[in-house]
């Protein structure tokens, strides 16, 4: 338990040098730098909440913890972008934006696909 949390220490203050780049001082410079980070450390943590998680699941099935997981994490988006966007944090995207990202997730799926069809890592072209 004590090798585990030191591990994730390390890790946490990696992921903090590679977005400040390796000087604190960037945090202040400015207020979406601060904010930037702050959501880069959460998405850090729940990736290591969800990882480390899963040994108190031992019984289920990776499929069955991966889709409540995601629902319980999809949901949770949601509503966070409903308060932000009704506090006037964030606006809701054009058309435009929507059909950009909807043509960019439907090749990254067909790559992926194919990738794991295939049996090959996604950044291995061979």
């Amino acid at each position: 338990m004590i090798m585990t949390t030191a591990a994730m220490i390390v890790a946490a203050i990696g992921v903090f040098m590679v977005v400040t780049k390796g000087n604190v001082g960037r945090l202040f410079a400015g207020n979406q730098v601060l904010f930037a980070t702050v959501l880069i450390l959460l998405g850090a943590l729940c990736w290591v909440i969800y990882t480390t998680g899963g040994a108190d699941f031992a019984d289920w099935s990776i499929l069955r913890y991966s889709t409540l997981t995601t629902i319980y994490g999809v949901g949770s988006v949601i509503v966070i972008l409903a308060i932000a966007t009704s506090l006037g944090y964030l606006s809701v995207p054009s058309w435009s934006q929507i059909s950009g990202v909807r043509l960019y997730d439907y090749l990254s799926r067909c790559r992926g696909s194919v990738c794991l069809e295939s049996g090959q890592p996604f950044g291995n072209p061979n």
